[in-house]
């Protein structure tokens, strides 16, 4: 059978496209968003080989299309499979020449790791990804991943350093990156990604004031921008680390721990449900205060919807 071949103006459409999964994130369910991505990727590597002009156009567009699958993989609760296809988009950095997607594969594997309960490798790798991408919005979001990754061993200086250059990388990328609009892609972010992995981050390391003073700010922002399940994950951050202040902090921290459920709704994905995990093992030491109880069987109850 011959190979397809596809046009420039045909990857550069299919490029669109997803743009438009990753706006769509907080809408369509993470199944879908594999699977149209994955279809993208099977469209690229089939084309491969079809046209010198368009192998490493092909190679990048397979590479960007299975890193989004991965990712939404790995939110329904599939590591293995979300690996394998984050080591496919190595392969295909490779062939393409382009080192933004091998930075964004350290991305989405950094996230993995931090999930699956690996800080310190999610740190490592996130600072070794940072510097082949220097001066970049990936720059950026990688500081911010090894932020989140180091605020979870509770490392708060190393947890603030990560965040001052990522701050410092976002002030000196040129106006038009400044966005406040959902991230096209792995390789940009948006002020209110920027602000949400910094007030995780602070919190996830007990900079409580340093935390608060940003999640002003970034609940602001992602209010605006209608990003739900990250501003319900801020509100969970802070309230497990009010919660891990001590009993003079739990009725704010029970506050924040319901209305964190109260925009999540009925969407629970990997992130969301970590976010509610911490928050049980922060507050179960208190478990006869007032409001403890309660707002953890709602928790409880919220954890027995299936992944999606």
């Amino acid at each position: 059978m011959p190979r397809a071949i596809l046009t420039p103006d045909v990857v550069t459409e299919a490029e669109q496209h997803i743009t438009w999964l990753l706006a769509d994130l907080e809408m369509v369910p993470y199944q879908r968003t594999a699977s149209m991505a994955g279809r993208i990727a099977t469209l690229a590597t089939h084309g491969l080989g079809s046209s010198r002009e368009t192998e490493a156009p092909l190679h990048r567009l397979a590479g960007k299309a299975v890193l989004v699958q991965a990712d939404a993989l790995r939110e329904i609760g599939k590591p293995k499979i979300a690996a394998d296809l984050v080591g496919q988009a190595r392969i295909h950095a490779a062939h393409s020449g382009d080192p933004q997607i091998l930075a964004a594969a350290a991305h989405v594997g950094t996230a993995l790791a931090f999930y699956e309960g690996r800080p310190q490798r999610a740190a490592h790798d996130a600072a070794e990804a940072s510097e082949w991408v220097t001066g970049t919005q990936m720059a950026v979001r990688l500081h911010l991943e090894r932020a989140r990754a180091l605020g979870m061993l509770r490392d708060a200086p190393g947890t603030r350093a990560a965040v001052t250059a990522a701050w410092s990388g976002w002030d000196a990328l040129p106006y038009e990156q400044q966005s406040d609009q959902p991230a096209q892609w792995f390789d940009s972010i948006s002020a209110a990604e920027l602000l949400y992995f910094s007030t995780v981050a602070l919190a996830l390391a007990g900079s409580n004031v340093l935390a608060e003073e940003t999640a002003a700010e970034a609940i602001n922002v992602l209010r605006r921008s209608r990003m739900r399940g990250y501003e319900g994950c801020v509100c969970l951050a802070l309230a497990t680390m009010w919660a891990y202040s001590g009993l003079l902090d739990l009725d704010h921290a029970v506050s924040l721990a319901h209305e964190g459920l109260d925009l999540f709704g009925d969407r629970r994905e990997v992130s969301t449900d970590s976010a509610a995990q911490r928050f049980i093992v922060a507050a179960k030491p208190h478990i006869g205060a007032d409001g403890v109880s309660d707002v953890l069987d709602r928790i409880v109850e919220w954890r027995q919807l299936p992944l999606h």
